[in-house]
């Protein structure tokens, strides 16, 4: 790609951003490319990079220059020029929105089959107390000791399993909200850390 077609391809791709910027930019890259003396038909591209590449630094960097316009101002309301900016930046890199919808997508469906999980096992423990209640009026309709035992055996047998799975499910729902805490807070750290940096 010769040089004016990398300016042509620069300015095309740089379209949105504010008058200002576009200007400053294009004068920047054009000196640039007189600078380093290039022949009519030599290709930029293998100097400096694609005009993609170029396009999303200079909307990268007119973004925080705006943000930290607006920071010294003290206010984010009602600009357009940053809106388009972050909204220009989120456009110019493809796979971040795709990679969140994942991230956010897999991170819903583990929470979702430990929630079901976690529910499953406290209806079996319930479903368990109520069969164990259900056999004890057997122990009236038996006829002889041994099948009275087998009817007190069973239910004893039911409730003490129920309680060892509501127990587990109580156990395994406190790791499941800590797991999901420590998620959450290493994610608002890391933010912190950016912010901070």
């Amino acid at each position: 790609m010769n040089k004016e077609k990398f300016l042509e391809t620069l300015r095309k791709k740089l379209r949105h951003l504010p008058k200002e910027d576009l200007e400053d930019a294009m004068n920047y890259y054009t000196e640039y490319l007189d600078e380093m003396q290039l022949q009519d038909d030599e290709d930029v591209t293998k100097r400096i990079g694609t005009p993609s590449d170029i396009a999303r630094e200079i909307i990268r960097n007119s973004t925080d220059k705006h943000i930290e316009l607006q920071k010294e101002k003290g206010s984010f309301t009602n600009n357009k020029n940053l809106l388009t900016l972050i909204l220009l930046g989120i456009c110019t890199t493809p796979i971040t929105i795709p990679l969140i919808a994942v991230i956010v997508t897999l991170f819903v469906a583990c929470v979702s089959v430990a929630f079901a999980v976690v529910v499953s096992i406290i209806a079996v423990g319930v479903s368990l107390v109520i069969a164990g209640i259900a056999v004890l009026p057997a122990i009236i309709w038996a006829v002889t000791i041994p099948q009275k035992l087998v009817c007190l055996g069973i239910s004893l047998f039911c409730l003490g399993i129920s309680i060892l799975f509501i127990h587990f499910a109580i156990r395994l729902s406190h790791i499941c909200a800590r797991t999901i805490a420590n998620i959450f807070k290493k994610i608002i750290e890391t933010r912190n850390r950016k912010q901070v940096i």
